[in-house]
């Protein structure tokens, strides 16, 4: 058993470390490629899960890709 000598640990808490610790995908700054696919991707796409299709694409994690649109958007308004 994973966990048997991790008293106060949940399976899936060990699960999930697991997880990002052996994660394959990219880390660091976004490319300026990177930031046109998202910028054109979210702001073209009628889809439910935007963020959940680029990580496919980008090979990123969700949370990234959106804080990445939030503060790319969040520019924009700034130079308008």
């Amino acid at each position: 058993f994973l966990g048997r000598d991790l008293q106060h640990r949940y399976l899936y808490s060990i699960y999930q470390r697991f997880r990002k610790l052996f994660n394959t995908r990219r880390k660091g700054k976004f490319t300026e490629t990177e930031d046109k696919i998202i910028l054109q991707y979210l702001n073209n796409s009628n889809t439910h899960n935007k963020f959940s299709k680029l990580t496919l694409v980008l090979n990123r994690d969700r949370r990234s890709i959106l804080l990445r649109y939030k503060t790319l958007t969040h520019l924009r308004h700034i130079k308008e």
